[in-house]
């Protein structure tokens, strides 16, 4: 097993951890402007929402093929463990930061891909989803995290009126913000690979991450979980 349900206590762990901090696809506040943190989408529809202490730029690993490789492994081996490699035919990723993940999990399954139209297409033929399918498939859709699952709710509601079906979403990280919880009291289960708090609980041991911006990260989520306990 790559990564324990809770955990991450091993050297392949560890050292994919190394490498999404060595090319800059995790960063503290210490990296934001002014050290005050970064924005998210969420900042879009809510302004005033506090600047997060963390940031996850995912899509870099899509120019780093050792990584990539790897993070599609750990997530093939969570659907294994946790939904089974029957449990469903085709995979589907989110445009566009799921898509690299999505393919490269669907070349190692193996399974079809299919991709849900996120914006109406204006030209050609006016389908809801691109690739193969047919009315019934289940589809495991993937993307590469987690916040309020808005992306998620999305895709899912284009894939049904496609007329597929969606049990599972797997993610590589999940921001601990209460999507995963919104997923699930729908009825769906979400598979992440890795959690906001074991990651930098990984980089506060390895020194990559001080005590203050840890404690800084923890006070954030702690907040974000009392908002979304409301």
């Amino acid at each position: 097993m790559i990564v324990n349900e809770g955990g991450w206590q091993n050297e392949a762990t560890t050292s994919f951890l190394d490498a999404l901090w060595a090319i800059g696809a995790i960063m503290s506040a210490d990296k934001s402007p002014g050290g005050k943190g970064f924005r998210l989408k969420l900042h879009e529809r809510t302004p005033d929402a506090p600047l997060s202490p963390f940031y996850f730029n995912l899509r870099r690993l899509q120019s780093h093929t050792e990584v990539m490789y790897t993070a599609s492994e750990m997530m093939k081996e969570r659907v294994v463990e946790n939904v089974g490699s029957s449990a469903f035919q085709l995979i589907a990723g989110i445009p566009t930061a799921g898509t690299p993940f999505s393919m490269a999990l669907s070349l190692l399954m193996p399974r079809g891909h299919v991709s849900p139209r996120m914006e109406p297409k204006g030209h050609g033929v006016s389908d809801l989803v691109d690739g193969d399918f047919h009315a019934g498939q289940i589809v495991l859709l993937v993307d590469d995290l987690i916040t309020e699952a808005d992306s998620k709710l999305r895709a899912i509601d284009i894939l049904q009126r496609a007329e597929l079906v969606v049990q599972d979403i797997v993610v590589l990280i999940d921001r601990e913000q209460g999507g995963k919880q919104r997923l699930e009291a729908d009825g769906y289960r979400v598979h992440p690979v890795f959690t906001v708090t074991e990651v930098f609980s990984y980089y506060l041991k390895a020194g990559e991450c001080t005590q203050a911006a840890y404690d800084r990260i923890m006070e954030y989520l702690f907040e974000e979980s009392q908002k979304h306990a409301k």
